[in-house]
């Protein structure tokens, strides 16, 4: 790390010792000052009470000026404590969050230093080429339930409107627990209503903690970058299915833990709830995990343990192994059955596109542990900024890439007319 970077403990060092002066030179010695200044003025007027009124007027006008002088300087000082407050608490924050490693993070200049490469056994694109073990899937499926072909009616999606544009309904997926939450956000194509006969492919997106399956509504916009893709041809219409795994921001890591069974509930009560009411392709090929933060953690658990569901993971700024809350441990964080670099040892057949950072910290190591131990047929496309990859901006930037990789990874997700 760089001497004096935005995350080096210089940096956060030097914040409280400039904080620390400001608030000494505001309440000591900026008053004492300007109290001997005000007084050497006074002094100067009482001694010139014989002098004309002209010169009293003068004193009297200096003495005034003072005062506001002293109003003023101790006004701005203040402010500047204020701002310098902010300022270490940020710092602060930001050490232990890494939103922003570098000062080129903070000020937007990495946002040309990107290097996607292919890492692993196997070429990922290999799902889109001849024959393999996972066929691509047939885009239409028949005979399709009630339930299914007849959305508008169908109770277990409420919301839902006949608009030829996509939509996001919300809905609720019971069965986590006593302490789960299955509030759930789908995301239907544009082509969904219309086309009472054909199946999609599915993309189950996982939230960071804290946070909520909104953040892929309100601040990824993830239909509209998945639908850019689509407009660009680099990947057919998908559902997208946001589930609470974090209910009330409890950091489940996406496991089974007391009163929420988050794994099991995801893979089998929600990806059953979402065949029965929708139309979907229920091949591996066809369906995908991604998630940013802890939800990359998801994502990459997910389509690495469960590779008779899932075919392919795209991971945004996750790990690689359990990174448990403080005060928060429901398991052995060394248990080998969640160490993904362990799990990658026996080559699963699954492909992932990981969002990564230089200066992503122990996020990082955990990667380049799992990263060393791939081999085929499991594939990796990295996707790496130059410093820290653990913000809004590069995930919400990031999408685009990654839905296009998706297209030509995973034969489900292969655009058709």
């Amino acid at each position: 790390m760089n001497f004096f970077e935005l995350i080096d403990d210089s940096t956060f060092i030097a914040s409280i010792i400039i904080l620390a002066a400001s608030i000494i030179w505001t309440t000591v010695a900026l008053p004492y000052l300007w109290e001997r200044r005000i007084r050497k003025v006074a002094m100067v007027q009482e001694y010139g009470q014989e002098s004309s009124p002209r010169s009293q007027s003068t004193q009297r006008f200096r003495l005034g000026m003072r005062k506001a002088g002293r109003f003023l300087a101790h006004f701005l000082s203040l402010i500047l404590c204020c701002l310098l407050a902010i300022w270490t608490a940020f710092i602060g924050f930001n050490r232990s969050t890494l939103w922003y490693a570098t000062w080129d993070d903070l000020f937007g200049q990495l946002d040309q230093q990107v290097e996607v490469q292919d890492i692993g056994g196997g070429d990922p694109t290999e799902g889109n080429k001849g024959e393999t073990s996972h066929p691509q899937p047939k885009q239409t499926h028949s005979p399709f339930t009630k339930l299914q072909t007849e959305s508008l009616s169908n109770p277990a999606l409420p919301g839902i409107t006949e608009s030829k544009q996509g939509q996001w309904i919300k809905t609720n997926i019971d069965g986590q627990g006593a302490r789960g939450d299955g509030t759930t956000y789908i995301y239907l194509p544009p082509s969904y209503l219309a086309s009472s006969n054909r199946a999609y492919p599915v993309v189950v997106a996982f939230q960071g903690v804290p946070g909520s399956p909104a953040g892929f509504t309100e601040i990824m916009h993830t239909a509209e970058k998945y639908q850019e893709a689509v407009g660009k041809k680099e990947v057919g219409e998908a559902i997208i299915v946001a589930p609470t795994v974090f209910p009330k921001n409890l950091d489940t890591e996406c496991r089974d833990v007391p009163g929420a069974t988050i794994e099991t509930w995801v893979t089998t009560t929600m990806r059953s709830w979402v065949q029965t009411n929708l139309r979907t392709n229920n091949s591996r090929d066809s369906w995908a995990v991604d998630g940013y933060s802890a939800g990359g953690w998801c994502s990459a658990m997910f389509a690495m343990k469960h590779t008779d569901i899932f075919g392919a993971g795209i991971v945004r700024s996750g790990y690689f192994a359990p990174d448990y809350t403080k005060g928060v441990q429901w398991d052995n964080p060394n248990n080998p059955a969640y160490l993904l670099a362990e799990v990658a040892k026996g080559a699963p057949d699954t492909r992932l596109f990981v969002l990564v950072g230089k200066k992503d910290g122990t996020k990082r190591a955990s990667y380049d542990a799992f990263k060393q131990a791939l081999k085929a047929p499991t594939t990796l496309t990295e996707f790496e900024v130059g410093g820290s990859s653990h913000r809004w901006d590069v995930w919400v930037n990031s999408q685009a890439r990654s839905y296009a990789w998706l297209g030509k990874t995973l034969a489900g997700f292969k655009y058709s007319e």
